[in-house]
């Protein structure tokens, strides 16, 4: 995105440097008065002159791997260009050797020195600032990135390689903005940034999720950290947003008014913002807080909320119209696998508490003619994407090999951002049938260079693979990728290890697969209350093991290494899903469903 400058820097190395002050960037006043103002003079301050210097170069003691290397290439480029050997050192002083005098450094990130937060506390992750103050030049970002923008911009502009010098204004104070949906956000008054989230030692994962989803709002369509914490932790801080039932005295005072299954509250009392909810519906606050009180009002333009509600009173949530839809597969998992993994000692599987659920038939039309016993995640997961059955190993094609228009691509072509995220290769069956059409899943360099062009058209957002562990901090990512601007979108997010377990009897890593998918689905569902115009689907492709429960040992056992035609769940929120309450469907359903959202009701047909 093009970054806007709110800071104008003094024209550097003249023959003379101007006699002026810095504007403020937007927001100062101006004035029409005559009368001469006295300024102080511009001039120059020599860092490195004639191979000689009495800087050097101060990083945080423990920065990460990419800022350290950055650092170093700075040091080594600036001995390259004036021919000058720089020291790099870290900010931290043993006890008692912290210097009487002030040094001459440059100080490079989130450094322990005087003025870098009092920097740091105006920029957001991906702004940078280089200030000259008290004899040292600060360079600092947000974030890392941000820092590292800032080194390349001063090696390009301060330093002059052909007079083998570096050399900087003495009110240099230069501050590059990077242009977020949002401008700084404020609550009566209060800057966003002194306020933390607090959420209840031990809370369930709708709540977890549900701040997760306020710091990521933050995060990223302002650049804003607002940090986490449990409410164990004491009080540090008068501002405090309290999502779910916390030992905060606000949170009780609103935890006594009686809540109907789709209501919340959302107040602000003195200095703390309450959001919290029965189940899922925690996310409520949160929702309504972003949409009604923190959306965007234009690029960088800053918000000061001022009329947040004051009074605990149940707040009614409301789904709109949906035009974006997200998918969630979990490969292989029948009803078993989930009874299983709550048997293993998971508190909650959270799909269960969605409002509109039943089950799928799966049998692909290998079945349907007899020439195979078992859908397989190919075909399977094809009738998810197109709304038609086909072959066992067929991806995004019919039986008769014709080319199916899958939900993926027909999201794209009404201007929706869309995502493939598994935790399988991305050449995988599943997140093959949502992005190539070849005959047999194991066409592994077909499907490769397929999906490498789509991406090089642009014709898929993101198709990421073998995500691993990393699952849900991809999901997050990703998700508020393509939903940033308010652009539609569309998502499949597989978790796949439930059906490759499954396949092994693996029955405890099954339940860590199923335990994985389980706080991927809470925050997905989070997400989609703070996107209200989107619908949900949590489901599965077939079941894999014929994992069953011996009622007289009271535990579960695979009969299978194969997927079997037995049914399987179906969960869903949204505007439009309550169609599916209580009711049996087919794998083609979904897709068609998905259709409907953009456009084509027919598609399978």
């Amino acid at each position: 995105m093009k970054r806007v400058l709110l800071i104008l820097f003094a024209v550097l190395l003249c023959l003379s440097f101007a006699a002026c002050r810095l504007p403020e960037g937007p927001g100062s006043e101006s004035t029409d008065e005559t009368t001469p103002v006295e300024t102080e003079p511009v001039l120059p301050v020599s860092i490195i002159q004639d191979g000689a210097t009495e800087y050097k170069i101060i990083r945080p003691e423990n920065a990460a791997p990419a800022l350290v290397t950055a650092v170093a290439k700075f040091c080594s480029d600036l001995g390259d260009v004036t021919g000058t050997r720089i020291k790099i050192d870290t900010d931290w002083y043993k006890k008692g050797n912290e210097p009487a005098e002030i040094e001459k450094e440059i100080v490079v990130g989130r450094c322990d020195r005087p003025g870098v937060d009092d920097i740091i506390k105006n920029l957001r992750e991906r702004d940078f600032a280089i200030v000259y103050q008290n004899e040292r030049i600060y360079i600092l970002g947000g974030g890392d990135e941000a820092t590292i923008e800032g080194i390349n911009y001063f090696f390009s502009n301060y330093v002059d390689a052909a007079a083998k010098t570096v050399t900087v204004p003495n009110n240099l104070n230069y501050i590059e903005r990077y242009e977020y949906p949002l401008g700084m956000v404020s609550v009566n008054g209060v800057n966003i940034t002194e306020y933390r989230i607090v959420i209840p030692d031990g809370c369930g994962l709708y709540t977890s999720s549900a701040a997760e989803c306020l710091f990521d709002y933050f995060y990223y369509n302002s650049g804003i950290s607002l940090e986490i914490v449990k409410d164990t932790e004491a009080p540090s801080r008068n501002y405090e947003i309290l999502v779910g039932d916390t030992n905060r005295a606000e949170s009780k005072a609103a935890s006594s008014v009686t809540l109907g299954a789709d209501q919340y509250i959302l107040a602000c009392t003195g200095s703390k913002i309450v959001m919290t909810g029965n189940s899922y519906m925690v996310g409520g606050g949160v929702s309504e807080f972003i949409n009604s009180y923190a959306a965007s009002r234009g690029k960088n333009v800053d918000i000061d909320i001022k009329d947040l509600p004051a009074e605990y009173a149940p707040r009614t949530f409301a789904f709109k119209e949906a035009k974006n839809a997200l998918l969630l597969i979990g490969d292989g998992m029948g009803f078993n696998h989930v009874q299983a993994t709550l048997a293993a000692g998971l508190p909650e599987f959270v799909a269960e508490q969605l409002p509109n659920t039943g089950s799928c038939t799966t049998y692909s039309h290998s079945v349907t003619i007899g020439a195979a016993k078992y859908t397989d995640s190919a075909a399977s997961a094809t009738a998810l994407a197109t709304g038609k059955k086909t072959l066992n190993g067929y991806l995004g094609m019919d039986p008769n090999g014709k080319i199916l228009k899958n939900v993926r691509e027909l999201a794209a072509s009404q201007g929706a951002r869309t995502a493939i995220l598994t935790t399988d290769t991305i050449t995988g069956a599943t997140p093959g049938a949502f992005l190539v059409h070849v005959s047999s899943r194991n066409s592994e360099a077909e499907i490769k260079a397929q999906i490498d062009e789509l991406l090089k058209n642009k014709e898929v957002d993101y198709a990421v693979g073998s995500i691993g562990d990393d699952l849900v901090s991809e999901a997050r990512h990703q998700l508020w990728s393509i939903s940033a601007e308010g652009s539609r979108f569309f998502a499949m997010m597989e978790e796949a290890y439930i059906d490759k377990r499954s396949h092994d009897n693996n029955l405890q890593a099954m339940v860590e697969a199923t335990t994985k998918y389980n706080k991927l689905i809470a925050y997905v569902v989070q997400f989609t209350l703070c996107h209200p115009d989107t619908a949900l689907i949590v489901t599965a492709d077939h079941e894999t093991g014929g994992l069953t429960l011996d009622k007289n040992t009271g535990k579960y056992s695979y009969t299978s290494t194969s997927p079997t035609n037995a049914d399987v769940l179906f969960y869903a929120i949204g505007e439009g899903t309550e169609v599916f309450k209580d009711k049996k469907i087919d794998n083609t359903d979904i897709a068609k469903f998905l259709g409907e959202i953009f456009g084509d009701p027919k598609i399978g047909n």
